[in-house]
């Protein structure tokens, strides 16, 4: 793979970091991963210190991957929805707590109690449009909905109200673009206007992000990335997905590894933009009062994941698209560091390659995956690791044997495979780390080790750092 460095800046008051250390770091993770482009930024305190992009853009054409490549971001927009939405709030044009059906109608009596920040956290118990069809078993009323073809507002909110909600509202914590879709609508219907028009006059201009725009399939658009995935052993062009999904205010961004650095310059600068992402980062509360919990352990705020890393506290979301790309971007608040990497490859692990970026600037904080693997001193925690992971996945008995209790009664599990499909789960040790010398706490648990595993979900492989009490419980976990 023809690997071109476009675009490459270091400020004098960075941290020490060797010029060539994260270009070399990532090609060789490109290479690996089988990236063909990419794009990355980092931010510290309030200053962009690195930009640069390596790679193709196009592969096809031979197009290198640039400063002005526009990648699509996919879930990552849905922090930006939600920002817009906190703006509406924050200018008395709505409240958290409105209900929808203020909004959006007809809705079913069973919606009467769904309220906006429910549709933020992802709480709503509203079906979501990937997760629920068609790769998990069809609802009816759902699966008349074809993500290739077009359909209107309507359509959409018949389908979903048609269906049954997963859980009642607040109950619970279940992942759901259709929520945010949903927040589009409301926009457009609050402001006579399209959602991404909000987006543009109080987000993108005002920031400069002016390479920054919503997915058209009908326009053409300079620099934009053609997207990938790696199937079957190659490279291949990625999926299609049709206007209606693919400009949807849960997926619909195009933009630069440089212009969301700017929306991380002003989280860390600007006072309004402190008020928002506090709001944000705020973990989301259930009816019964107890935190919403993510199945990697971590939280959810307002369109923001909230986990651990390192025993450092972690924000910032993810987005693939089956269109051919997957993003992230991470801020390490007690660091006042942020990492931003855009790929155009669906199968990619972004989230791996920024985690390895933050361990060159930071060197206490080396990913798992870079760890040299280290002999298994105590086998019986691994072995607890994986049933522990089974449970979560429905491929165990469902007894999260070792689990201390305020962490059982937190836990949420993956979205439930079809009917007789459970997935296969290993793990292996990786390292620990004492933590007694250092006041460490998760879940109402003081914290002693921290241990590194590499676990394997059918073909997956993902990392997951698991914290063990006093009493040789596991209290906490978090991964990528």
């Amino acid at each position: 793979m023809r690997s071109v460095l476009v675009a490459f800046a270091l400020s004098a008051g960075a941290a020490p970091v060797a010029a060539d250390a994260v270009d070399s770091y990532v090609q060789e993770q490109m290479r690996v991963s089988h990236i063909p482009g990419l794009s990355l930024a980092v931010v510290r305190h309030g200053r962009t210190v690195k930009t640069a992009a390596y790679g193709l853009a196009n592969v096809e054409l031979g197009v290198p991957a640039g400063p002005d490549t526009k990648f699509a971001i996919a879930s990552m927009t849905k922090s930006f929805t939600a920002a817009g939405v906190l703006l509406l709030a924050h200018d008395a044009k709505l409240s958290l707590e409105d209900p929808i059906a203020r909004y959006l109608q007809p809705v079913p009596e069973t919606w009467k109690a769904i309220r906006i920040r429910h549709l933020l956290s992802h709480t709503s118990g509203i079906k979501d449009h990937f997760f629920d069809f068609p790769f998990y078993p069809p609802v009816p009323s759902i699966s008349g909905l074809n993500r290739r073809m077009e359909f209107n507002d309507e359509a959409l909110l018949k389908a979903l109200t048609d269906a049954p909600l997963n859980f009642e509202p607040g109950e619970r914590y279940a992942y759901s673009g259709s929520g945010y879709v949903l927040l589009g609508t409301i926009i457009r219907r609050l402001t006579g206007r399209p959602y991404g028009d909000l987006l543009q006059e109080r987000i993108f201009g005002p920031l400069g992000m002016n390479a920054t725009r919503l997915i058209d399939l009908d326009d053409v658009v300079p620099n934009r990335a053609a997207g990938y995935r790696w199937r079957d052993g190659a490279l291949r062009n990625g999926g299609f997905t049709g206007q209606t999904f693919s400009s949807a205010a849960d997926v619909a961004m195009l933009t630069t590894a440089g212009d969301l650095a700017k929306w991380f310059e002003a989280i860390d600068r600007d006072p309004l933009w402190k008020s928002v992402l506090a709001q944000m980062e705020t973990p989301g509360t259930l009816a019964d009062g107890g935190a919403v919990t993510t199945p990697l352990g971590g939280s959810y705020g307002l369109g923001w994941f909230l986990t651990s890393y390192q025993a450092e506290a972690v924000g910032g979301h993810t987005g693939s698209f089956i269109t051919g790309f997957a993003s992230a971007m991470l801020r390490l608040p007690g660091r006042g560091l942020s990492v931003i990497v855009l790929t155009n490859q669906h199968e990619a692990n972004p989230s791996q390659l920024a985690y390895g970026i933050i361990g060159l600037y930071e060197s206490d904080l080396r990913p798992p995956h870079d760890m040299k693997p280290e002999p298994d001193a105590a086998p019986d925690l691994t072995r607890r690791v994986e049933g522990f992971v089974k449970d979560l996945v429905g491929s165990g008995g469902g007894a999260f044997e070792g689990v201390a209790p305020v962490l059982r009664k937190r836990l949420v599990g993956y979205p439930k495979p079809p009917e007789g499909e459970r997935p296969e789960v290993s793990a292996s040790f990786i390292a620990t780390e004492d933590l007694r010398g250092r006041t460490v706490e998760r879940n109402g648990s003081r914290i002693v080790r921290m241990s590194h595993y590499k676990v394997v979900i059918g073909d997956e492989p993902v990392c997951l750092t698991f914290y063990f009490d006093d009493r040789g419980l596991i209290a906490a976990h978090s991964g990528y």
